[in-house]
């Protein structure tokens, strides 16, 4: 288990260590540093939920249509599952796929 803000603490405590120092204020600077990070991540998250929500959005509304018109009108639905022409559906479901896998990844900020 990585934790960056552990490591961050260690780091500063070994360097305090060697150099000397007031270790309060140091430890005060990085449990301020701590907080940036904590509250930059919550900035980014929320700024980045539109993009989240846009791929569920994305991926789930071709699935919502099919069944709509699955129910609408069956025997013109069943047309797309004729073996002659099934690669069109599966094709689209793997490119609604790939599409949501290509948005969450451009919505993934590491900080």
């Amino acid at each position: 288990m990585e934790n960056d803000d552990l490591y961050l603490v260690v780091t500063a405590i070994n360097i305090n260590s060697q150099v000397g120092g007031n270790i309060v204020t140091m430890l005060e600077a990085v449990t301020n540093t701590i907080r940036d990070r904590i509250r930059l991540f919550a900035e980014v998250r929320v700024l980045t939920s539109q993009q989240r929500f846009g791929s569920y959005i994305l991926t789930f509304m071709p699935i919502g249509m099919l069944a709509a018109m699955f129910f609408l009108n069956p025997v013109y639905m069943m047309r797309l599952f004729d073996p002659s022409i099934l690669c069109i559906p599966i094709g689209a479901g793997i490119m609604v796929v790939l599409g949501n896998i290509l948005v969450r990844r451009l919505a993934k900020i590491e900080v």
